[in-house]
Formats: structure tokens, sequence, C-alpha cells
């Protein structure tokens, strides 16, 4: 259980949070929405330790339990795909026949099985966000935080990729997910939390949010 209770950040006189709360339960899906500059990131940084609120708290997870990709990654230079995520595989350790198990279960799960020999920087956005997605579980984390993963990314993408979040989080993993695509956080999401000018404005369902 991850919970912000009545967060403050203030960074240079400007607040960026003003009295942040709400909870992220385990072993479900979140999106977090809200227009640019409304303290997104800021309550990423919070849960992963990288700030702390000037009054306010905060009970989060160990970093080290947090899977976090961020906005536009850099594609890996000479890195194939069956490369970048292997890179996830081997730090866990695992030997060599058991590391080529899981790489090829990843590949079939995420749909890359015929992207493996491909160099990373030749294949699609909404590809290279799938190879991300096996990176992440790869590394065995119990949460997993995006921002922004499909920016620049088609709907039929779009689609595929949210529903293998949701296939992920009903696996047992708790993501946390910034976008600004509505429509596939209120298909997917098991709940919506949206900020606007450093303010929880809605914390629910995505039924609720309809509504």
């Amino acid at each position: 259980m991850i919970t912000l209770s009545n967060a403050v950040v203030e960074i240079e006189h400007l607040k960026i949070l003003q009295g942040v709360s709400f909870e992220i339960s385990p072993n479900s899906f979140y999106c977090l929405v809200g227009p640019n500059g409304s303290g997104k990131t800021t309550v990423l940084k919070l849960i992963m330790k990288i700030l702390q609120v000037n009054s306010g708290n905060v009970d989060t997870v160990d970093p080290k339990d947090i899977s976090y990709l961020p906005q536009n990654l850099p594609d890996p230079p000479f890195l194939s795909v069956g490369e970048v995520i292997s890179v996830a595989i081997k730090k866990n350790n695992k030997g060599s026949d058991s590391r080529q198990e899981i790489l090829d279960a990843l590949a079939e799960q995420f749909h890359l099985e015929g992207l493996l020999e491909r160099n990373f920087s030749d294949i699609s956005a909404g590809e290279k966000q799938r190879v991300w997605l096996a990176f992440a579980i790869a590394q065995e984390k119990d949460m997993i935080i995006m921002d922004e993963p499909l920016s620049s990314v088609d709907r039929n993408s779009r689609e595929e990729f949210y529903s293998l979040l949701k296939e992920v989080s009903l696996e047992g993993r708790t993501l946390l997910v910034v976008t600004h695509d509505i429509d596939m956080a209120l298909h997917y999401a098991d709940k919506i939390i949206s900020l606007q000018g450093g303010r929880v404005v809605f914390d629910g369902s995505p039924s609720e949010f309809v509504s």
C-alpha cells in the first residue's frame, strides 16, 4: 500500500503539490491523469523517494521494488530487442537455460516473437513500448511506474498496450501509469487519480469518473 496524506511540495516558494492525498493498493492498475504542470511527475518522485514533502506524509515502498520507465527513453545503441530484454533478465542472475526460457515467454506474452533479432532502433514506437514493458517485467519488481509511455503511438497500438498492462496487473503487480489518454484509462484502469493545480480533483473508479 502506498499512501500520500496531505502532501505538500514547495520548490523555490512555488507550491507544486497542495495537500495531495490518495492511496494505491497492491495488485491494481492506476492511471494518473491531469494537464501539464498539475504535479504528476512530482507525485512520482515522492513515491520513488526522489523528493521529500515539505509537510504531510508519504508512506511508500522501497524504490528497489519499483521498475520505473520514464518518458522518452533513449534507444539502447546497437542492441537487438532480445538483448535489451536480456539485460534485465541477467541482472537477476538467472542461469543461461533459465534466461532463454524467460526471454521466450516474455516474447510470447508481449507479441515480440518475430522481433527478437531486430535492432531496437529499427522497430516502431508501439513495439518499443512493448519491449520496455517486457524489460520491466523481467526485473521482477512488485510495482511498475510508467510516465506517458504512448505519446506518439497510434490508437491500435495503444489498445494493444493497455490490454497488456491490464494482463500484467491481473498477474499480481501494481501499475501506475501517467497518461493523457483518458479513453484508455477509462477502459482499462482499476482506478483513476486526476490532478489539477497540484491538488487531487478526482480519485475513484472509471465509472465514477464518467458520472
